[in-house]
């Protein structure tokens, strides 16, 4: 549901109806939402009387239609109004569904991970797997509007088709209650969900998923008499999940921590070649071991000139990737920024239980001191390198600290225990 920016701020909500005529949006206004939103899903049947048709809204995202035969009326708009005239919404019980109204049967398109990569820039498709991975979340800051932020979070899962995880960029829409309930080892289905192919640095292409704005999720305990169940695709995935072991699934899942992604390119050349007011940084030496500090020639010399030096060199145990565990559910959630979404009176010391948890960061960290452009301020910052195993990464061999600093990586085999200061200046 969504406001109209006009000074009585009506409420509404968009629909797509279809009949064997054809396919169109339906729009919902102001009290007719909230007593029709949650019971209208995908494969509703209804019987609308008293509509009125008007000219469509244009500059709004539309759905991708996976019905070739049938014709989308993109001009105009049903319109369903509380009042002048009042609408009659009729929802029709399945048994009542006469075969001689000719309705279409709901369609998908889903994909396997193996057929990813093969697939083309903003192709839109549905997909289905068992998750592994639920991020932070995070806010960002809208492009038209300085006051107000999208919520996303990334989310890898897994089928039986690729040792590769499906990464998904999931944004925060109209499911808040699903959406806060993502975690690892459930099965989750997302509809709508565009392909996104970025050429990043050394020709390495990663394939993702983002959300759009008419992608629905549904996580384990949301499927039943869902359309898709009886997909083909959703079958066989549904047949390999329930053979696998739960306990292998627990010991690889994790919840929360910092996910760098897109990754970066390995050099700082590279990173900066786009960038203006950026000074030549020191060439910082491959090392087979990462238990040493480094500094910049030029930090003894900026040190001088620093007026402030803000300290937030501290690692705090929420800033850490955890093993995700059924009995702690809802603490762990709770621990890692995912926010609930209604008041509950049972809360969480975070101070106290993050102690509590099982933590699947087994290497360490370094402390940075970074000084802005000015070179007045100075700040100490924490930075966690990712393992391999959590994005894909091209050119593995590179140690170099600087390599992993811009790529946010370390290799398996170089695991720290302890932290690390070093001093970069800008």
């Amino acid at each position: 549901m969504s406001h109209v920016a006009i000074r009585q701020r009506p409420v509404l909500a968009y629909f797509e109806v279809a009949d064997c005529s054809g396919m169109m949006s339906v729009v919902l206004w102001n009290s007719l939402c909230p007593r029709f939103f949650r019971s209208l899903e995908v494969g509703t049947v209804i019987f609308i009387v008293r509509y009125v048709v008007k000219e469509a809204f244009q500059m709004r995202t539309r759905p991708v239609s996976y019905y070739p035969d049938l014709k989308t009326y993109k001009e105009i708009d049903i319109s369903l109004n509380p009042q002048k005239p009042a609408a009659d919404i009729k929802i029709i019980p399945p048994k009542q569904v006469k075969p001689e109204w000719r309705l279409p049967s709901i369609k998908y398109r889903f994909i396997t991970r193996d057929l990813l990569d093969t697939l083309p820039d903003t192709y839109v498709c549905d997909v289905i797997g068992l998750v592994t991975f639920v991020g932070r979340c995070e806010r960002i800051r809208k492009k038209d509007d300085d006051n107000a932020f999208w919520v996303r979070r990334f989310v890898e899962m897994i089928d039986q088709t690729s040792t590769k995880p499906f990464i998904l960029e999931l944004y925060c829409t109209s499911q808040p209650d699903i959406y806060n309930q993502l975690h690892p080892v459930s099965f989750l289905v997302c509809t709508q969900m565009r392909v996104v192919r970025n050429n990043f640095h050394d020709g390495c292409s990663i394939a993702y998923l983002t959300s759009s704005s008419e992608t629905q999720i549904y996580i384990t305990g949301y499927h039943k008499g869902r359309p898709y169940t009886t997909d083909t695709t959703v079958r066989r995935f549904i047949q390999w999940a329930k053979s696998q072991h739960k306990t292998d699934f627990l010991e690889r899942s994790v919840v929360g921590g910092y996910y760098s992604f897109p990754p970066l390119p390995s050099n700082f050349q590279a990173y900066s070649q786009n960038m203006k007011d950026i000074s030549e940084m020191d060439e910082v030496p491959k090392s087979k071991s990462l238990n040493w500090s480094w500094e910049s020639s030029k930090w003894s010399e900026i040190k001088s000139r620093v007026k402030e030096f803000l300290s937030f060199g501290h690692l705090l145990l929420e800033s850490c990737p955890q093993k995700f565990e059924y009995a702690k559910k809802e603490a762990i959630m709770s621990q890692h920024n995912l926010q609930s979404s209604r008041c509950s009176s049972l809360l969480f010391d975070s101070s106290n239980c993050a102690r509590d948890f099982a933590t699947a960061w087994s290497n360490g960290y370094y402390a940075l001191t970074i000084v802005d452009l000015n070179q007045e301020i100075a700040l100490d910052v924490v930075f966690l390198p990712l393992t391999t195993d959590k994005i894909f990464i091209t050119g593995a061999n590179d140690t170099t600290f600087i390599s992993i600093l811009s790529g946010g990586w370390t290799s398996e085999t170089s695991i720290i225990n302890g932290n690390k200061t070093v001093y970069i200046s800008n």
